[in-house]
């Protein structure tokens, strides 16, 4: 079983990809004169799982206004804005993990996460590049 597991995470391909793993649709990309989720998703071009984590991370940061979020708030997020993907529990840890070694999301206490800044920077950028502002 160890050599299996160590096998498993020595791999350095993506987890999910756009092309075999999700479905962004035609789910609106605003709504009530909001940017949804998925409209924020479709925005930044996410095609791997860690894109959709990150780009959820952003947006509960830069559109919802809360820089702090739980591990299972990003999961919903990410299931909400991946049509119906079913991410493997091995995926979805791989790449939160992920995240967190290339220092993308900084872990606070008591199981709260938040986007770190040079990552906010960035998405904030691209958001003002698509002349969308957070609500």
């Amino acid at each position: 079983i160890a050599n299996k597991l160590r096998a498993s995470f020595a791999t350095g391909a993506e987890p999910v990809s756009a092309g075999g793993g999700f479905d962004l649709g035609d789910a609106p990309s605003e709504q009530n004169g909001r940017l949804t989720p998925v409209g924020f998703a479709r925005m930044m071009e996410c095609a791997t799982l860690p894109d959709l984590m990150e780009a959820s991370a952003a947006y509960l940061a830069l559109i919802d206004g809360d820089p702090t979020f739980t591990r299972g708030t990003i999961m919903t997020m990410v299931d909400q804005i991946g049509g119906g993907a079913a991410f493997t529990a091995e995926a979805r840890i791989k790449s939160f993990g992920k995240l967190m070694r290339a220092n993308r999301l900084i872990r606070l206490d008591d199981g709260q996460f938040m986007l770190a800044d040079a990552a906010r920077a960035e998405y904030a950028i691209r958001l003002a590049d698509g002349q969308l502002t957070s609500v």
